[in-house]
């Protein structure tokens, strides 16, 4: 089945809907969530927020582009995805400077909160996944959105958070898939 820009584009436009009202109920779900917290659960994504942070979330791609050599040519544009979502989502939460909710938390944070920079990296990979991986597509896309629910469940994130993390990534990291595609394809008629 063909990648079709169109779908994503609908989906991205839904998710922005549900980010626009999720502003209005943020203290609400937060609240919610941390109240109605499972012990083994708080081991499980506790242990997804230490082990998957941005940083780690780069190494696991990076070693899994280079371990299949035909994907080794994509790390650099891998690495520009990344980069891009993980600066943008920095230079955000400074302008922003939304404050962390004010709730129990399974772990320790002291930046801003809007947007979740874990989830802006993890779907910041999901164009390039889904265009040169397809094995791993979905899984990646499951992960990206553990993650991100792990972030709420934790404390440290709102629900608008994510989903802004989630839009600001995946445009990144498909911006990025297009500016590289297009720069190949004049410097020496290839694309990805």
């Amino acid at each position: 089945m063909k990648y079709k820009p169109k779908n994503s584009s609908i989906i991205i436009l839904v998710i922005f809907f549900v980010l626009i009202i999720s502003f209005i109920f943020d203290k609400t779900i937060l609240n919610f969530v941390v109240t109605h917290r499972i012990h083994f659960l708080d081991v499980f994504m506790v242990l997804i927020n230490v082990s998957l942070s941005e940083i780690a979330l780069f190494l696991l791609l990076t070693l899994l582009f280079f371990y299949i050599k035909d994907l080794r040519k994509h790390i650099p544009l891998l690495w520009l995805s990344m980069l891009l979502a993980l600066i943008i989502s920095a230079l955000l939460k400074i302008l922003v400077e939304r404050q962390r909710p004010d709730v129990s938390t399974l772990i320790a944070v002291s930046s801003f909160s809007f947007p979740s920079g874990h989830t802006t990296v993890a779907f910041s990979a999901v164009p390039l996944i889904q265009r040169v991986f397809k094995k791993l597509k979905w899984f990646w896309i499951g992960l990206a959105i553990i993650i991100a629910l792990s972030r709420v469940y934790v404390g440290v994130h709102y629900l608008s958070d994510i989903l802004a993390g989630g839009i600001i990534g995946y445009v990144t990291g498909y911006s990025a898939l297009k500016l590289y595609s297009k720069f190949l394809k004049n410097k020496n008629n290839l694309s990805i």
